[in-house]
């Protein structure tokens, strides 16, 4: 495989290969006929080649036009452009030894985390066609607005708010979700324990079902007042794939993700992957394992949760669909 990592900063990007370290202009860089073999993978982070500089950029260092005919250019000439998540970085550094930050570091830690993770490598985002938002996208920014107004108001009553029919909703179905489900994810929705009389457990509490989760998603398809929420752009009823893009962003590349998103991955998800995984107490401090510190077999076992989880979610949004549509 011929990868070649690039990193910005200091008005010069610094490339690494394996082998050599390369030190262009930005200049220079846009000449990649000349430096950049065919046939090539060509990493740089997100915010570097991905993104188009405006008046405040600081990370960007192309305007729209450049961007676009470098791209073209490369991909004329067999050479795949492939951008990581800068938010990630820090994780390659830690988890492949490159413990001060630099240029020439993080470029040798993203390049070395890539070939001990080589199914990061194929998930990495290609560039954009266009820097024009699709239709779609704004209708997502459009619709998350309203997700975020609907669950800031629903957080400060710990998603049981009297007379609301999201809640009226999400109680009155707790049997049929359950029943709908495989066993774990009932688990992750705290449906798949019962009491001795058959009853879940109240709401909140460790064995029973988690709320917060439950009225997150239901709030992406229903209003307040129990009527259907339709797109933006479509004026339909939001399918599930279009939902979790744009509402759950699961992407590492995702933009203001949101409170749902937050209430999913990250209350949700970051806590059911410490239960399962058992790393709450587990770092030297005594505190929560950093997921920069995971052994390969646990960063194995984190993807294959992570999996699991995003799969239950689709697996009871489909449920709740099905319900009010």
């Amino acid at each position: 495989m011929n990868l070649f990592v690039f990193d910005f900063g200091g008005q010069s990007w610094t490339g690494f290969n394996g082998s050599t370290i390369t030190t262009l202009s930005p200049e220079d860089f846009l000449r990649i006929e000349q430096w950049c073999p065919k046939g090539t993978i060509l990493v740089a982070e997100y915010a570097h080649l991905g993104c188009v500089r405006t008046e405040k950029s600081l990370a960007q260092v192309y305007d729209a036009e450049t961007l676009q005919d470098f791209y073209r250019r490369a991909y004329s000439l067999g050479i795949d452009i492939r951008l990581f998540p800068q938010s990630q970085t820090p994780k390659a550094r830690a988890q492949t030894g490159f413990i001060e930050k630099s240029d020439e570091a993080d470029a040798k830690a993203i390049y070395a985390y890539l070939l001990q993770e080589p199914s990061v490598l194929r998930s990495l985002k290609r560039p954009s066609r266009s820097f024009i938002a699709e239709q779609w996208r704004l209708a997502g920014w459009s619709y998350k607005d309203t997700t975020n107004a609907m669950l800031n108001v629903a957080r400060r009553f710990d998603y049981a708010i009297e007379g609301d029919q999201i809640t009226t909703f999400v109680l009155d179905n707790l049997e049929r979700f359950a029943q709908a489900l495989p066993d774990d994810a009932k688990e992750i929705f705290g449906l798949l324990h019962r009491k001795k009389d058959g009853s879940f457990y109240k709401t909140g509490s460790t064995n029973g079902p988690q709320l917060s989760k439950l009225y997150t998603l239901a709030a992406l398809l229903l209003n307040d007042d129990g009527s259907l929420r339709y797109r933006p752009d479509t004026n339909k009823p939001p399918g599930i794939s279009w939902l979790v893009r744009t509402q759950i962003a699961p992407s590492p590349c995702h933009h203001r993700g949101g409170i749902a998103r937050s209430n999913v991955m990250w209350h949700g998800f970051r806590n059911y992957a410490i239960s399962k995984m058992n790393t709450r107490k587990a770092s030297v401090a005594g505190k929560v394992l950093s997921h920069y510190d995971f052994s390969p077999e646990q960063n194995q076992e984190f993807r294959r949760l992570r999996k699991d989880y995003m799969q239950a979610q689709r697996k009871m949004l489909s449920v709740m669909k099905s319900l009010v549509v």
